[in-house]
C-alpha cells in the first residue's frame, strides 16, 4: 500500500527543482534537488497523514547528480503532541539503516538508480527523515549538487491506497500518491503521446467490453505503434531542450524538424506537438498536458481515420507504419536500463533541459548485480529499437586520457559551430559591463580594448575563453606600455584562474605564458612583478591551490607556470620557493594531490636552481619534507624522500642533512632516508626512483613498499629493506611482496585496520586518520583520547601520554600498548 506524504524540511533545494515535487511523481516530474555548492550531509523530511507502518523505501536517484549513501530515520511525537505545521520540532527519531548509491559511471550516466530498501520488522511512525551524504564527484556535476527524482513509501496506516483506488484518493494538493496509471511505460513517453496512449487504452477497454475484438485489435495495434514513436518523441524533446539550454538554436531547429515528422508518421496530430511544453499540470493531471483536448483530437482523429478507410486498410498501413519505425533514421535510440536494473535516464522529458550540463548519449555499459538492497526494475517495457549503436571510444588508460577524452553528447549531437567568413567561430554578442565590471576591468579596456573586457566578464564562458585567446594573440602586437600591458595582462589571467570552467581557466594560462616570453616582460622590475604576481591579483596563490587540481591539463599548466616565472629574471626562483614552501593548512594534510603537486614543483626548483639560488630555502624544503613523510599515504612519503634525495644533492653534507633527520616520528624511514644518503655518496651507484608499487597508490600495503623501496641505499644493504618491515623493524629472509603485504594486513604490531572503512593504517596517526581522512567516520564525533585536539599527546588506543623518543613511542605500542591486539610479548 503507498502511503501518501508531505515533505516538511528540507536542508536546500534549487529554485527549479524545489522539494514539493517529490509530493507528485508523474512523467514530468522534475524531482528535487540541493542548491549549488550545498554542505553535506542534505536532508529531507517527509510526514504521513498518521502514523503508519513503514514496510518498505523506494528511492530514484539523479543519473549524475547522485548522493553517495542514504540513511533512514523513523520518527513519531510524544502521546499527546500534535504535530507542528511545518518542520518536526519535538519528533524522536530511531535510525533504520543506511545503503549506497553507485557513481554510475559505468553506465556513463545513462541510467537512473532504484533503489528498493526493506524495513526487516515494520515501524511505526509519523515522519520519515532522509540524510543524504556527499555527492559522487563527476564531470557532469559541476556544482557538486545531489538530487532524488522520486521518493515512494509502502506500508499500512492513514493515507495507504493500493494502485486500484490510488485515482478515488481524496483530493489532498499537499499529499499525494503515485495515480493508477503511473507505469515505467508512462514515464518513457512524452506528456502528449502518454495521454493519447491512456485515452487509446481505455477506447480499447470498452472495445474488449462490448466485444469489439477487431476495434481492439486496431487500437492495441495503434498502442503498439504510439509507444514505440512516444519514447523517440521523449527522447528527441530532452535533446531539442538540451539545446536551447546551451543556445545551440541550429540543432534544436533540426531536432525540431525531425520531431515533426516522427510526429506525422506516428500519426500525431500537431496539436500534440504543443502539449509538450504545456505549463505543470493540475494537482490530478499525472501525465503533464491538457488531457482533455488530447482527448477530443485523438477522438476526432480515429472518427477521420473509420470513414475515410476500411479496418482492413488501416491495419496494414499500421503495420507498415511500424516496419518503419524498426530502424528510424535519424531519430537516437532510447537509453537502454542496466542489468543492475535501473532506470532509464530518460523518463523524464522535462528534466534535463533544467540540468547543468547533459549527460552523454552512449549505450549503458553492463553492470554487475549488486548484492543488498536489491534493484527494482523500472525500465519501460516496451521493445527497444534496432538501431546502430555508436562506436565505443577506447577507455582511458591515464589520467591525462581521462581528463582529455570527448564528452560523448557533444561529441555524437553538436554540429560543427557556424564560422564568420575569416574561418573563426561566430560568438554571440558580449553583454555591456555593468557599473561594478567597468570599474573592474578600467585597466583592462585601456590596453586591450572595451569589446575584449566584455567578453572577458561575459557570462557565456565561451566568450570568456575566446577573451583570453584574443588577448594572448593581440599581445605582442600591442605598442602598449611593459607596465600597463603586464597589469592588464595579468589583472585577466587571475580572472580566469577563478573560473570553474577548465577551458577558461587553460585559456587564461596561455595567455600568461605569452606574457612571460614577451621581451618587454623581462624590462620590468621585481618590485612590479611581485606587486602584479602575488599582491592584490594573489595569481600565486591561486596557482598553489590548483596544483590539487583533479585535472591532468590544470595541473600541468600551473607547474609549468611556475618554473617560467621561476626562469624570468625579474620575478626569479627565490620567490616561487617560499611561496610554495609556505606550510600546508592541517585541514588539508589528508590531500594527496595537493602533497604531490607542491613536492613535485619544490623538486623540480631545486633540480634547475638549487645549487646557485635556493640554498636558503634549504630549511624550509626539509621542514616539508618531514612533514610529509609523516602522512599515510605512501605515494606522498615516496615523493617526499624523492625530494629529500634531491636536496641533498644540492647541500653535499651527509651531517647537515642528518640533522635534520633527528626528531623524524619514523625511525624506519629515517634509517631508509640515511641509507638512501649515504649510497647516493658514492659516485658509482646510480639512483633511480622506483616504480609504483602493486599495492597501489595511498594504500598503507603500497606505502611500505615505496617508502623502502625509494631508499638508494641498495648498494650496501642490498637485501636488508626489502624483508624489513619498515614499521616494525621485523627481518624474515621469507618476505616478498605478498608475504609483505600479508604481515602488514594481519600481523605488524604498528598497524591496525581502521574500524569504520577497514583500511590499514599505522596505530600513531589513528587519530589523524579518523579525523581527518576517514570517509566513513564524518557522521560520528570522536573525543580524546581519539585526537580531536591539536594538542593530544596520547596514544590512541589507550590513552596512556607517549613518550617524546620516537623509539619508546614505539615500544609502547608494539609491547606494552593494553589496547594493541597485535602487541608483542614483553
Amino acid at each position: 500500500m503507498l502511503l501518501s506524504y508531505r515533505v516538511v524540511g528540507v536542508s536546500s533545494e534549487d529554485e527549479a527543482h524545489p522539494a514539493r515535487e517529490l509530493q507528485r511523481y508523474s512523467a514530468d516530474s522534475r524531482g528535487w534537488q540541493s542548491t549549488r555548492w550545498c554542505e553535506f550531509p542534505q536532508e529531507l523530511v517527509l510526514q504521513f497523514q498518521g502514523r503508519v507502518m513503514l514496510q518498505q523505501v523506494q528511492v530514484l536517484s539523479h543519473q549524475f547528480k547522485i548522493a553517495s549513501r542514504v540513511e533512514l530515520f523513523m520518527g513519531s511525537l510524544p502521546p499527546g503532541t500534535p504535530p507542528p505545521v511545518t518542520g518536526c520540532a519535538g519528533a524522536n527519531f530511531s535510525r533504520l539503516g543506511h545503503f549506497s548509491l553507485d557513481s554510475n559511471e559505468r553506465s556513463k550516466f545513462q541510467a537512473r538508480e532504484l533503489k528498493t530498501v526493506y524495513v526487516p520488522q515494520a515501524t511505526e511512525g509519523l515522519y520519515l527523515r532522509l540524510v543524504l551524504h556527499k555527492c559522487h564527484v563527476n564531470e557532469y556535476n559541476l556544482y557538486s549538487q545531489i538530487g532524488v527524482l522520486a521518493v515512494r513509501a509502502i506500508g499500512s496506516g492513514p493515507g495507504a491506497m493500493s494502485a486500484q483506488h490510488a485515482e478515488q484518493r481524496d483530493s489532498m494538493p499537499a499529499l499525494s500518491a503515485p495515480p493508477a496509471y503511473f507505469s515505467s511505460d508512462a514515464l518513457a513517453l512524452d506528456p502528449a503521446t502518454a495521454a493519447m496512449v491512456a485515452e487509446l487504452q481505455r477506447k480499447k477497454d470498452a472495445a474488449v467490453r462490448a466485444e469489439d475484438y477487431d476495434e481492439a485489435k486496431l487500437l492495441k495495434d495503434k498502442i503498439a505503434v504510439l509507444q514505440k514513436a512516444g519514447a523517440q518523441i521523449a527522447e528527441l524533446e530532452r535533446r531539442k531542450q538540451d539545446a536551447v539550454a546551451r543556445e545551440d538554436y541550429d540543432l534544436a531547429k533540426r531536432l525540431k524538424q525531425q520531431l515533426s515528422t516522427l510526429r506525422e508518421e506516428a500519426g500525431l496530430p500537431p496539436a500534440a506537438a504543443n502539449a509538450q511544453l504545456s505549463p505543470a499540470p493540475p494537482p490530478h493531471d499525472y501525465l503533464g498536458g491538457a488531457a482533455e483536448e488530447l482527448r477530443d483530437v485523438a477522438e476526432i482523429d480515429m472518427l477521420r481515420r473509420q470513414e475515410e478507410r476500411s479496418r482492413e486498410e488501416a491495419h496494414a498501413r499500421i503495420e507498415a507504419m511500424a516496419q518503419q519505425l524498426v530502424q528510424p533514421a535519424a531519430a537516437p535510440p532510447p537509453a537502454a536500463p542496466t542489468r543492475r536494473q535501473s532506470t532509464p535516464a530518460a523518463s523524464s522529458p522535462h528534466h534535463s533541459a533544467r540540468d547543468d550540463s547533459p549527460p552523454p548519449d552512449e549505450a549503458a555499459a553492463p553492470r554487475h548485480e549488486a548484492a543488498a538492497p536489491r534493484h527494482e526494475a523500472a525500465a519501460p517495457r516496451h521493445e527497444a529499437m534496432a538501431v546502430e549503436a555508436p562506436a565505443r571510444a577506447a577507455r582511458a588508460k591515464t589520467q591525462r586520457a581521462h581528463d582529455e577524452r570527448p564528452v560523448a553528447a557533444l561529441a555524437q549531437a553538436l554540429p560543427e559551430q557556424p564560422r564568420d567568413e575569416e574561418g573563426e567561430p561566430s560568438l554571440p554578442e558580449a553583454e555591456p559591463l555593468s557599473p561594478q565590471d567597468a570599474k573592474d576591468a578600467a585597466i583592462i579596456v585601456e590596453v586591450y580594448g572595451e569589446e575584449v573586457a566584455r567578453k572577458l566578464y561575459s557570462k557565456s564562458w565561451n566568450l570568456r575563453q575566446a577573451a583570453a585567446a584574443q588577448m594572448s594573440g593581440a599581445l605582442a602586437s600591442l605598442a602598449a606600455d611593459a607596465r600597463a600591458l603586464a597589469q592588464a595582462t595579468c589583472k585577466a589571467v587571475g580572472r580566469c584562474a577563478h573560473d570553474k570552467m577548465v577551458q577558461v581557466f587553460l585559456a587564461g594560462m596561455q595567455l600568461f605564458d605569452s606574457l612571460l616570453r614577451d621581451p618587454r616582460a623581462a624590462a620590468l622590475s621585481p618590485s612590479d612583478w611581485s606587486g602584479m604576481v602575488m599582491g592584490n591579483a594573489a595569481i600565486v596563490d591561486t596557482f598553489r591551490a590548483k596544483l590539487a587540481d583533479g585535472n591532468a591539463r590544470v595541473r600541468d599548466a600551473v607547474e609549468a607556470a611556475f618554473l617560467q616565472m621561476a626562469r624570468l629574471q625579474s620575478i626569479g626562483p627565490q620567490q616561487m620557493a617560499a611561496a610554495l614552501l609556505v606550510p600546508i593548512d592541517p585541514k588539508k594534510s589528508g590531500d594527496t594531490r595537493l602533497w604531490l603537486g607542491r613536492l613535485g614543483v619544490v623538486q623540480q626548483l631545486f633540480s634547475e636552481f638549487g645549487e646557485r639560488h635556493l640554498l636558503n630555502h634549504i630549511d624550509g624544503a626539509m621542514a616539508m619534507v618531514k612533514k610529509a613523510l609523516e602522512s599515510s599515504s605512501g605515494v606522498v612519503r615516496s615523493k617526499a624522500m624523492e625530494l629529500a634525495l634531491e636536496l641533498y644533492h644540492v647541500v653535499g653534507d651527509l651531517q647537515q642533512m642528518t640533522s635534520y633527520l633527528t626528531d623524524l616520528k619514523h625511525p624506519a624511514i629515517r634509517d631508509s632516508l640515511m641509507a638512501a644518503f649515504e649510497a647516493a655518496s658514492v659516485p658509482q651507484e646510480a639512483v633511480k626512483a622506483p616504480p609504483l608499487p602493486r599495492g597501489g597508490v595511498g594504500t598503507p600495503l603500497a606505502a611500505g613498499r615505496a617508502a623502502t623501496q625509494a631508499a638508494a641505499g641498495r648498494a650496501e644493504y642490498p637485501h636488508a629493506d626489502e624483508q624489513t618491515c619498515q614499521f616494525c623493524g621485523r627481518h624474515d629472509p621469507d618476505f616478498d611482496d605478498e608475504k609483505m603485504d600479508l604481515h602488514y594486513w594481519k600481523e605488524c604490531p604498528m598497524l591496525m585496520p581502521c574500524e569504520q572503512c577497514g583500511q590499514v593504517v599505522e596505530v600513531a596517526s589513528l587519530a589523524e586518520h579518523l579525523v581527518g581522512e576517514c570517509d566513513q567516520s564524518h557522521p560520528f564525533k570522536y573525543q580524546p583520547p581519539l585526537g580531536v585536539s591539536a594538542d593530544y599527546t596520547g596514544c590512541p588506543l589507550c590513552a596512556e601520554e607517549l613518550p617524546e623518543d620516537p623509539d619508546a613511542c614505539r615500544a609502547h605500542i608494539m609491547q606494552f600498548c593494553p589496547g594493541n591486539k597485535r602487541r608483542l610479548p614483553a
